[in-house]
């Protein structure tokens, strides 16, 4: 399974612990310390200097993973790039379908997104 790269987008946190938990969070093939190789090597801009003082070892693997979820796994933070986003969807300078589609696709990411954010809306 190709895991994509993630650069600190809060956007993309998500999907990325996603694909990253269910490919080698949880393979008990792996050791902690291919976990963490692996997991270095997905990481670029800030979410990699957060751990790159952390050496490629098995006692370091859950302090990263901690670290990196601390500082993403944060739903209200996520719920407000998507929110900002959804506000601040650009005019359609001319009337075309693709820039019809174009508005459709970001509003159904959007609420997509918030959908799978499971927040309690009462």
């Amino acid at each position: 399974m190709d895991i994509p790269t993630f650069i600190g987008s809060y956007c993309q946190w998500i999907s990325f612990k996603d694909h990253f938990t269910e490919s080698m969070h949880r393979n008990p093939s792996l050791s902690d310390a291919q976990k963490l190789q692996f997991l270095k090597s997905k990481l670029r801009g800030e979410p990699e200097k957060l751990i790159q003082h952390l050496q490629i070892s098995s006692s370091n693997y859950a302090l990263s993973w901690s670290i990196l979820t601390n500082r993403y796994d944060n739903i209200r933070l996520i719920f407000s790039v998507h929110a900002n986003t959804l506000l601040n969807i650009p005019n359609i300078e001319q009337q075309s379908a693709s820039g019809i589609k174009s508005i459709y696709d970001v509003i159904n990411e959007c609420l997509n997104a918030f959908r799978n954010l499971d927040i309690d809306r009462e």
